[in-house]
């Protein structure tokens, strides 16, 4: 893609829509001429409608924020951006989701023991079952071992989308 072609894009426009800018020349050399491989990852600290993060795989540039999951993978469709789905680093394990809500809920981080291992494991098999006396969904691996828990089914099947967990019956 050429500079020329970027600037007709719908990508383009929400840039200069929100930062009122051209994007920086740091930006631009992260996304030509070559299309980037990217990540999309929930950042809860986010405004909400800006909350499933667009970032370069190789450097972290932020490229853009979406409020749904799905808005963000057909940006990068769009864009013609490579998604990357394949095994997680430990820098990137923690800007998910899975990581905010472990320390959310225990106060420290997830042990190098068991939680992280799990959680790193591409293509891990989870089961996702409803807890009636506690009211949240649970998120399990294939030997019980608890991996998240969440209020609503749809958070419960967004959190494994994310983390590359493949859901069970």
């Amino acid at each position: 893609m050429t500079i020329d072609e970027l600037r007709k894009t719908k990508w383009w426009r929400r840039w200069l829509r929100r930062y009122h800018k051209e994007p920086s020349d740091y930006v631009l050399s992260q996304i030509l001429p070559e299309p980037p491989t990217v990540t999309i990852s929930y950042e809860p600290d986010m405004e909400p409608f800006h909350r499933w993060i667009i970032r370069v795989k190789v450097g972290g540039c932020v490229l853009d924020g979406y409020d749904k999951e799905k808005h963000a993978i057909m940006a990068c469709e769009q864009m013609g951006w490579k998604r990357w789905c394949g095994h997680m680093t430990r820098d990137e394990l923690k800007r998910t989701r899975w990581w905010a809500l472990w320390v959310e809920v225990t106060g420290q981080e997830p042990d190098d023991e068991e939680a992280i291992p799990y959680a790193l494991t591409p293509g891990l098999r989870v089961r996702i079952e409803r807890d009636e006396t506690w009211e949240i969904w649970a998120v399990f691996d294939e030997f019980v071992y608890l991996m998240a828990c969440v209020p609503t089914l749809k958070e419960a099947v967004a959190l494994c989308r994310e983390m590359g967990w493949k859901i069970t019956k």
